[in-house]
């Protein structure tokens, strides 16, 4: 087994040496042809030429492409530049907006707020007012019948501490004042058929020589009766 392995590696060694040796002595072989022709000496600086030209459009087309791929990235950033401004604005615009909306709501509020407390105001003053004019109102009538029991209570006093008595004697007649008066009532209430209750001034005059007392009641009910 040792030996059919060792017997394998030196033949593909062999075929390989001789393979080299092929090319080496072809090429050996013919450069004596080569020296001896000019043409093939020129073709060598063509070659190069070629080479040269390849690379020098292999560069440009690079050049090319990464100005190509440059554009294209600028156009893609531009682009979301664009975009991005854009939904800036929009953002912008949205918040104007929203802003703008709750001042109007704001002073909407304060708005309401002003008329409903103008309101309540207005409101408390008229019950106020209602108030103070029922106070006064009350205050007046409560003033009012002091006033007029004071002025009875006077009238009374007065009457009490001096009793005047007016006498009219002629003819054999006598009248005092209060007869006089209460005739002219009595006429009022019987003839004239109305209230007591109404009489407010009462005026006498008596005539002796012709027998008769001219009355006027409350300014306008004028007449006269007999003595």
């Amino acid at each position: 087994m040792e030996d059919k392995k060792a017997t394998g590696k030196p033949v593909a060694t062999v075929k390989t040496a001789s393979l080299k040796s092929v090319s080496a002595v072809s090429g050996s072989a013919a450069k004596p042809e080569q020296s001896k022709e000019e043409a093939p000496a020129a073709k060598a600086p063509v070659k190069k030429t070629t080479a040269k030209t390849t690379t020098a459009k292999k560069t440009e087309e690079t050049k090319a492409a990464v100005r190509k791929t440059a554009d294209d990235v600028m156009k893609v950033v531009e682009k979301e530049a664009r975009e991005i401004s854009a939904k800036a604005e929009e953002t912008v615009k949205s918040a104007q907006e929203e802003i703008s909306r709750e001042v109007k709501a704001v002073e909407k509020k304060t708005q309401k707020k002003a008329v409903e407390t103008k309101k309540a105001v207005e409101k408390k003053a008229q019950e106020v007012k209602k108030t103070a004019e029922k106070k006064v109102a009350e205050t007046k009538k409560v003033v009012e019948k002091k006033a007029d029991e004071a002025k009875k209570t006077v009238v009374k006093t007065l009457e009490k501490e001096v009793k005047e008595t007016v006498t009219l004697q002629f003819a054999s007649k006598s009248y005092t004042t209060e007869t006089l008066v209460a005739s002219a009532k009595d006429i009022w209430k019987y003839d004239l058929k109305k209230d007591p209750a109404d009489i407010k001034e009462v005026e006498l005059y008596v005539k002796p020589e012709e027998s008769l007392v001219y009355y006027v009641i409350n300014g306008t009910e004028k007449g006269s009766f007999p003595i």
